[in-house]
């Protein structure tokens, strides 16, 4: 081959490589290289790379009070709930959680942020948020209402 080993020859409808036959792979030979990386997946997503907790955010503020989140989560505008409306994400804890959260009312406006998840902090996985303008507040575990004061 003139001293090119890497050449790759077909002839015949066979795949070679320096002289060498290429063999294809038999079926449970892919079935065990799918369930190793199968497992490897499932490592991942057990070492925290990957856990997922559902959150979401209830426009609490009153009456005629839209309420704008922005967080890092997101790739898009912000979000525009209507008052007594949601929004969920499913969040896998790999990066931070902040929300920035805007509204304006005949009462009162703000503009302000929370750290939607911490780790330590939240054990539950599935967070629901009512955002009121003193801060954002959620039922415990007990079934008491637990709320927070604003980040900024």
């Amino acid at each position: 081959m003139n001293g090119c080993d890497e050449m790759f020859i077909y002839r015949e409808g066979v795949k070679r490589r320096s002289g060498r036959r290429w063999k294809k792979m038999s079926s449970s030979g892919r079935s065990v290289s799918m369930v190793w990386v199968f497992m490897l997946i499932l490592s991942m997503v057990k070492n925290g790379m990957g856990e997922k907790v559902v959150v979401r955010a209830t426009n609490s503020l009153g009456e005629n009070v839209n309420l704008d989140i922005e967080c890092t989560v997101d790739e898009g505008p912000p979000i525009t709930l209507i008052p007594g409306t949601s929004h969920q994400w499913n969040y896998f804890f790999d990066k931070e959680f902040i929300c920035f959260f805007q509204w304006f009312g005949a009462q009162s406006s703000g503009y302000h942020s929370f750290d939607m998840f911490v780790k330590s902090r939240d054990k539950a996985s599935n967070l629901s948020w009512f955002i009121k303008p003193d801060g954002p507040c959620r039922v415990a575990p007990d079934g008491s209402s637990l709320c927070f004061r604003w980040k900024t």
